[in-house]
């Protein structure tokens, strides 16, 4: 597989950090509050993975970290994947081609499960060109796979939601995070 990533001190990973952030903000894909946090942004990292006939990603769980963005500290809550491309021309049964002649997806599901050592699945999303997954990191994460591509090739954008303490950045007038991406609450200094 590949990997090609935006780093964090670019604009446009900004930008896009922040575009998706304000969606996930607007959709309501993430809650206001995980245990007395608030959501500060996504991640400036932003990572595009490319998965090609046979390649898969094996059961794992998404570890969540610490971070800085603008001083702030934050620590990731949630991975969000959006996809590039899909199956859907395959109906998951064959592998025909797209209109532009390229060899249409198949295979490539991203499948959870109830523990580490499940042998079945709970839950499978099979790639559908726009999908936006958003599961939780750390200790709530699900132990999850991307099952091997049998024909073609996926493409995922990745980044993290980050959350940070309320009293680093919540409550009063809004701003935006201009590092992380996103609209968040701040408190005004009192003097």
């Amino acid at each position: 597989q590949g990997r090609i990533q935006l780093t964090e001190g670019l604009q446009s990973s900004k930008d896009i950090a922040r575009i998706i952030f304000n969606r996930l903000l607007t959709l309501g894909a993430i809650p206001r509050t995980i245990d007395g946090m608030i959501p500060y942004g996504c991640m400036s990292n932003i990572r595009l993975y490319r998965y090609s006939t046979g390649d898969s990603f094996g059961k794992h769980i998404d570890e969540s970290h610490f971070c800085l963005i603008e001083k702030v500290p934050c620590t990731s809550q949630f991975t969000c994947l959006i996809y590039l491309n899909g199956n859907e021309i395959n109906d998951d049964s064959n592998a025909e081609s797209d209109e532009q002649g390229l060899p249409g997806l198949y295979g490539g599901a991203l499948a959870f499960y109830q523990s580490h050592s499940a042998k079945e699945s709970c839950q499978i999303f099979a790639p559908k060109v726009g999908l936006c997954i958003v599961h939780r990191h750390g200790h709530m994460c699900r132990t999850h796979e991307s099952q091997p591509i049998l024909n073609g090739v996926k493409y995922v954008l990745r980044t993290d939601v980050v959350y940070t303490a309320d009293d680093c950045g919540g409550g009063g007038n809004r701003r935006t995070a201009a590092g992380s991406g996103g609209t968040v609450g701040s408190k005004k200094k009192q003097k």
